[in-house]
């Protein structure tokens, strides 16, 4: 089995899925519940549509991409004028942080050059100027549907993944020069478990203290009452965070942060079987993340001399996620509908042969 026939496979199976609007069916967030806007799934779904059209040259997947583009340019995705409608849940961030805005604007790029829109590339160059950046710490903040500026976003690998897409913005030198200064500083901001698994939250990943009052209580919770799901969940997010970095190692390659020790201290995880295992029970990998995919794309990136070692993390993957009647990567998950839309990960792989 070669990768990129399962993608094609999904593809085939989630169109007749795409509502007339453009819109793929929303999902829930996985394991955290919150109701999402189609936003989300329809910009995962747009990058495999267009990456399985510029394999085949199909016009069937360059309308299904043109009518997801035409629905997150609608303006009722922006109420407020401002980011994407991203989660509609009381509890949660309306925008969904800074990674919300991120896979909206990945989505959009990958749309302004395969299709030739540059409508896109300026929605998405726009939403990311929208995001104030803070020089003292290295980091952007939370921008709310209608435009009002929160605080920084708070989780390491918001800040990351807002950092990777935006570093696709090629054009635009505000992007360029503040991911390179944040890459820069990434070794103040990575804060690692002994044994090399990057912490999911914590309140010094800005470098320095912040938000002050707010530190005890993280602390108590993190690091005493829920030391071992905290940890379970930075396992599951490892692979989340190791893709992020990999695209800004394709995007900086001349960046002297991969030069530091941290990188190899972040692959030290991977060579181990107890990793391996806790993943397995980690309920933010597998089922959510596809921390299979994740890994394969750092190794192919940072470590090709272990490339024999892809197409064991693709099998844990679809062993474990794959429906084959349904021709999706929705099983084994709380969230089907997220889950499957995820495969779009892969079309940033090469196309490897693996075992199903």
């Amino acid at each position: 089995m070669k990768i990129f026939d399962l993608l094609h496979q999904s593809v085939d199976a989630a169109i007749p899925s795409q509502r007339k609007d453009g819109s793929m069916p929303p999902g829930h967030n996985g394991p955290y519940h919150h109701t999402e806007t189609p936003v989300r799934t329809t910009a995962h779904w747009l990058i495999s549509f267009l990456n399985v059209y510029e394999l085949t040259g199909a016009k069937i997947y360059k309308n299904a991409a043109e009518r997801a583009v035409s629905f997150l340019l609608e303006k009722d995705n922006r109420p407020g004028g401002a980011t994407f409608w991203c989660l509609n849940h009381r509890n949660a961030h309306p925008s969904n942080g800074l990674i919300g805005q991120a896979w909206v604007i990945e989505a959009l790029i990958k749309a302004s050059e395969t299709l030739q829109l540059p409508r896109c590339y300026q929605i998405a160059e726009e939403i990311y100027l929208l995001h104030p950046w803070n020089e003292r710490n290295k980091a952007w903040h939370k921008v709310h549907i209608n435009g009002h500026v929160d605080s920084l976003d708070y989780t390491f690998n918001h800040q990351l993944w807002f950092a990777a897409t935006s570093s696709l913005l090629k054009n635009t030198p505000e992007a360029t020069n503040r991911v390179n200064d944040f890459t820069r500083h990434l070794d103040n901001k990575i804060i690692l478990f002994q044994n090399g698994i990057i912490k999911h939250l914590n309140p010094y990943i800005m470098g320095r203290l912040i938000d002050i009052p707010k530190i005890p209580a993280k602390l108590i919770f993190f690091y005493g009452l829920q030391r071992r799901y905290y940890y379970l969940k930075s396992v599951g997010y490892h692979g989340f965070n190791l893709y992020a970095l990999s695209i800004l190692r394709k995007t900086l390659p001349e960046n002297p942060f991969w030069k530091s020790e941290m990188i190899s201290k972040i692959f030290t995880p991977l060579q181990s079987g107890s990793f391996v295992e806790e993943l397995s029970r980690s309920k933010y990998a597998y089922p959510y993340n596809p921390v299979g995919i994740e890994i394969a794309f750092f190794l192919e990136t940072f470590y090709p001399e272990y490339g024999h070692l892809i197409p064991h993390w693709l099998n844990r993957q679809f062993s474990k996620s794959w429906d084959d009647k349904k021709c999706l990567m929705s099983y084994n998950t709380p969230d089907p509908i997220t889950s499957s839309a995820r495969i779009y990960e892969v079309t940033r792989l090469k196309n490897h042969e693996f075992e199903l």
